[in-house]
């Protein structure tokens, strides 16, 4: 019938004027190499501060966490835990080579070989704030600084 026919046209044009173009796809970028299992992440936390005593009480009051110490050679080193894990570090602030030095965090990234990392960095515009070098039975770790200041750790655990 003439009816049919007039709401058929109706509705195929309205299909044709409500359609819209698919949107174009921006151009894929390559990829880059997958990293190995847990490279890339921030694995450590350390504090370093000039008075443990207070540090390990605000954090304490703060967020509930616990402590233990433990005699690093010439240092005391502050393990600080959460429901039984341990989830950062602090290391006190004395002696002439802290002169100037803010307090602060440092956050730690693991990488599969810290030697090499530190090379990119320096081929990449960081800086090496201190070389790469070995926490006996923990670790070995460096301290760079990206292009724009910011500082932080790249390290690899000895396990």
């Amino acid at each position: 019938t003439p009816a049919r026919r007039t709401t058929a046209r109706r509705t195929a044009a309205r299909r044709t004027t409500t359609r819209r173009a698919a949107p174009k796809r921006a151009a894929r970028r390559p990829a880059a190499p997958p990293a190995p299992p847990g490279a890339g992440i921030f694995i450590w936390h350390e504090l370093m501060t000039p008075s443990a005593a207070a540090a390990k009480a605000f954090y304490g009051k703060l967020f509930g966490w616990g402590n233990r110490s433990m005699n690093v050679g010439p240092m005391t080193y502050t393990i600080f835990t959460q429901a039984g894990k341990d989830h950062a570090g602090m290391m006190e602030m004395s002696g002439p080579a802290w002169q100037g030095v803010p307090p602060s965090w440092m956050q730690y990234v693991h990488v599969t070989d810290v030697d090499a990392s530190t090379r990119q960095a320096r081929e990449l515009g960081g800086q090496v704030m201190r070389e790469p070098m070995d926490i006996p039975g923990v670790g070995r770790f460096a301290v760079l600084k990206d292009p724009a200041g910011a500082v932080l750790a790249i390290f690899k655990p000895s396990m």
